[in-house]
């Protein structure tokens, strides 16, 4: 059985769509709710993947296929006007989702998960980090858990990080 929290990022044909949380920079968050910018090729369309209590669902809107997502019968496809899933699982699931639009994103998770980070912050000054204070400005998710985890952030040009 799959964990209840942690959505699987894929539609019916097995294609991840949602953007890697390590590539986010959170705009506003309050603890299980993120806003971030991501601003990198494949931002266009949109997608959603949201689980609650019994149900899951997915859906995909003018989406650009990847290469690496052309599998199967989808070898001819470059781009996913409209596809969705909707499904009763069998374990009950607590709320959450993420939803992307273009270069915009949100996540909510209820409690919070690996894939929605607690996380406190406001016009991208980020206060606090996984349940401790931590002070990053502009920053991606990934620089700041690599701070958390004691390594060295990765470098993402032009964005500060202050963490204590």
């Amino acid at each position: 059985m799959n964990d209840p929290l942690v959505l699987e990022g894929k539609l019916a044909d097995g294609a991840l769509r949602s953007t890697p949380k390590e590539d986010l920079t959170p705009c506003a968050a309050l603890g299980c709710i993120i806003y971030s910018c991501h601003c990198a090729e494949g931002c266009f369309g949109c997608t959603q993947e949201a689980e609650c209590l019994c149900i899951r669902s997915s859906c995909v809107g003018c989406k650009p296929v990847r290469d690496d997502q052309k599998t199967g019968s989808k070898q001819d496809i470059c781009f996913t006007c409209s596809e969705s899933t909707g499904e009763c699982m069998d374990h009950l699931a607590c709320c959450s989702g993420i939803q992307g639009c273009c270069c915009l994103d949100s996540r909510f998770a209820l409690p919070c998960s690996e894939e929605v980070p607690c996380i406190f912050s406001l016009f991208g000054l980020t206060l606090c980090y996984k349940y401790g204070c931590a002070v990053h400005c502009c920053a991606k998710i990934g620089a700041m858990e690599a701070k958390k985890n004691g390594g060295a952030a990765p470098s993402y040009g032009g964005q500060q990080s202050m963490a204590r």
